[in-house]
C-alpha cells in the first residue's frame, strides 16, 4: 500500500489518522564520559617572593602619592595664578610667619632691659 500524500502544512514524514505509527528505534547504550581534573602544579613561594611581593605594594603607594601630591600642587598653583595672586605671598591676606626676618628690640624688651641686672633682659646674647 502507497502512503497517501502530504497535505499542506504537514511535515512529510506526517502519519495519517487511522495508521499505526512505525516502531521507535531501540535507544543507543549510553557511556558515561568520566573525567579525571588535574590541578596543574604551583611553584613555591620563597621569602624572596614576599620581600618583592611587599616592596611592590610599596612602590606603587609611593608612586601614587608623589602623582597625587604633583597634581594637587599644580592644581593649586594654578589657581593662584587664575586669581592674580603672587607665590610669594605679597598682596594676600594670609598670615605669613616671617621666620627669616631679623628681630630687633622691642619697646617691651627696652623697658625690662633697664630693669633688669646687668642691663640685659635674658635673650640669647646674654648667655655664658
Amino acid at each position: 500500500m502507497v502512503p497517501p500524500p502530504a497535505q499542506p502544512g504537514q511535515p512529510a514524514d506526517a502519519v495519517p489518522l487511522g495508521q499505526p505509527a512505525s516502531p521507535a528505534p531501540a535507544p543507543e547504550p549510553v557511556t558515561p564520559f568520566v573525567y579525571e581534573v588535574v590541578e596543574p602544579t604551583t611553584p613555591s613561594t620563597t621569602a624572596i617572593d614576599y620581600l618583592l611581593g611587599a616592596f611592590a605594594v610599596v612602590g606603587t603607594v609611593a608612586a601614587v602619592a608623589i602623582v597625587l601630591g604633583l597634581l594637587f600642587a599644580g592644581t593649586l598653583i594654578a589657581v593662584r595664578r587664575a586669581r592674580g595672586t603672587a607665590l610669594t605671598g605679597a598682596g594676600s591676606a594670609s598670615t605669613r610667619l616671617d621666620l627669616g626676618a631679623r628681630l630687633g628690640p622691642t619697646s617691651a624688651q627696652a623697658d625690662t632691659s633697664d630693669s633688669a641686672p646687668g642691663g640685659t633682659a635674658g635673650g640669647p646674647e646674654s648667655a655664658p
